[in-house]
């Protein structure tokens, strides 16, 4: 095997699938392909050179020396505002559409498809790159619905439904609760009780932008991950539906004019890769605008600094804030749960906004080939296969960038208090290119009674992801309080259990009431002490 990503990245559950390095191999050696575990990755042909490596100066995984802080400070110098998570910035907003059936298509408040809409009639763009669903038909567009009736039709397996159920309990005894998390670890509640439940304060923010803390701390993770023993030996019965003779649901598009951004404006919560559309980049001359996650912005970055061609074409790079990546089984095994049946899946609507419930109550709706339709409205679901990390690449445990660092705008929802009442959805953003600043900050007279926007401060806008940030530094750089590292213990086998092992719903459920019982005891923990032992005589 020659020295290049699939030997230095690939083979050591790396790569994110983000198809830089095909795009940018000067030999055409590699080609993407979305595997059986439903992840995209390269895969080598004849006539890798032994002294090139391009394609791992562009991966956003491989280079050491090359970090999210850096390459924001080279990029954003002039800029004065700094946060540790954020980088460098310009300012902050809080945003949505007015027009109600356009807000309600969108992803969150429309703020990404105001911004491409701007940039085009403003002519600062030629070309937009987004995701759109593979059949570029209107499904998404279609199905933004104000009432919340086809919810009654939804189905969990059991096993997790009860799981689901009993987490929600808050009843036990804390002797039955220990009980639950001794089967296979032990654990020291004296000193669970003695440390911190909030393991990152502002000065171990800060902390992270160490140079050597990073580096030391890549390699505690590391090690972390690989104790994880699972063989995999049966993968050979892993029965993933994102096999290499399937059509993905989803892909990256050039779009030509503002009319076809229609398709682009929800999420996808699905794998994607760039190969084909840099390719038609490089081919294509003309300024290029392209929404990507944090670690597709630095792969960008990257791939720019290597080639003035790229660099000289791409003019912004929109980014979308990320807790972590799924692989396409998880859409797959939604969809089976929703239809409680196995289907094939013609499209999905990531962002089914639910009249009369929380903006995070969003449901994802399911299109089958059959025409068929179900919904899986995430009152389980969502615990049970986003927050246990199932189906997340191995990958997103090697990143701590929640907030796009190399992006010139960053997007997200605006997950606040004063803002889970509004189902129609509400856009946070953070610029940091001053082009884009001006399309919030010094609106046209049409766009300004189109939309609603008003600077936020930059400390509820951290507070909207707070819990994205714990999480992903908790991941890389490991937790403090023993029952936190129980859990993530547990996290960490669902996720890769879950990368070759489909039908997983026993093994997940099983981690998941231990997660519950430990969630339970440090909640109790985290009272005064008085108040803990009344509960615990109540129940005792």
């Amino acid at each position: 095997m020659s020295f290049n990503v699939i030997s230095e990245v690939v083979t050591k559950d790396r790569c994110i699938g983000c198809g830089v390095c095909v795009s940018s191999c000067p030999f055409s050696v590699l080609k993407m392909r979305l595997g059986g575990n439903g992840f995209y990755a390269p895969e080598e042909g004849e006539g890798c050179r032994d002294k090139c490596d391009i394609c791992l100066k562009v991966c956003p995984f491989y280079e050491k020396d090359m970090l999210e802080n850096e390459l924001n400070s080279k990029s954003y110098s002039e800029l004065e505002s700094f946060s540790p998570d954020f980088g460098r910035f310009l300012a902050t907003y809080k945003f949505y559409k007015k027009d109600e059936a356009q807000r309600l298509s969108s992803a969150s408040g429309g703020a990404g498809d105001y911004i491409f809409r701007e940039l085009f009639a403003r002519g600062l763009i030629d070309y937009a790159i987004c995701a759109v669903p593979a059949d570029e038909g209107d499904f998404i567009a279609q199905n933004s619905k104000r009432d919340f009736s086809a919810c009654n039709n939804l189905a969990q397996p059991q096993n997790l439904q009860n799981s689901a159920t009993k987490n929600s309990e808050q009843n036990s005894v804390m002797v039955n609760l220990t009980q639950n998390l001794t089967d296979d670890d032990s654990i020291n509640f004296t000193s669970a009780q003695n440390s911190s439940c909030e393991n990152f304060t502002q000065n171990s923010v800060q902390n992270f932008t160490n140079e050597n803390s990073t580096q030391n701390s890549k390699a505690s993770c590391k090690n972390s991950v690989s104790t994880q023993n699972f063989a995999c030996e049966n993968s050979k019965n892993a029965r993933n539906y994102a096999g290499e003779n399937s059509v993905p649901l989803f892909k990256f598009s050039v779009i030509k004019n503002a009319d076809e951004l229609t398709r682009a404006r929800s999420s996808a919560y699905y794998p994607l890769t760039l190969e084909a559309v840099l390719k038609e980049m490089s081919r294509r001359e003309g300024r290029y605008a392209i929404s990507a996650l944090p670690c597709f912005a630095k792969a960008l970055r990257l791939a720019a600094s290597k080639n003035p061609r790229l660099k000289s074409r791409i003019s912004f790079i929109i980014g979308l804030v990320c807790g972590q990546g799924k692989g396409a089984s998880f859409t797959h095994k939604l969809a089976d749960l929703a239809f409680k049946e196995r289907k094939q899946l013609a499209a999905v609507n990531y962002r089914y906004k639910i009249a009369g419930k929380s903006a995070m109550s969003f449901g994802f709706k399911f299109r089958a080939a059959d025409g068929s339709e179900a919904i899986d409205d995430r009152s389980s679901s969502a615990f049970a296969y986003w927050s246990s990390r199932a189906f997340t690449p191995l990958a997103c445990n090697a990143c701590t960038d929640v907030f796009a660092k190399c992006a010139d705008v960053v997007l997200m929802d605006a997950w606040l208090k004063s803002e889970m009442s509004e189902w129609r959805g509400t856009s946070l953003v953070i610029t940091r290119a001053a082009q884009i600043d001006a399309l919030f900050s010094q609106p046209t007279k049409q766009a300004r009674e189109a939309i609603f926007c008003e600077r936020i401060s930059a400390a509820e806008v951290q507070r909207s992801q707070q819990s994205q940030v714990e999480c992903k530094n908790e991941i890389f750089y490991g937790a403090k309080n023993p029952l936190r590292r129980y859990i993530l213990r547990q996290k960490l086998q669902i996720q890769r259990y879950s990368a070759t092992h489909f039908d997983c719903d026993d093994f997940i459920a099983a981690r998941l009431k231990k997660i519950a019982a430990a969630n339970k005891v440090l909640a109790l923990l985290a009272l005064p002490k008085i108040a803990a032992y009344k509960i615990y005589r109540k129940f005792a």
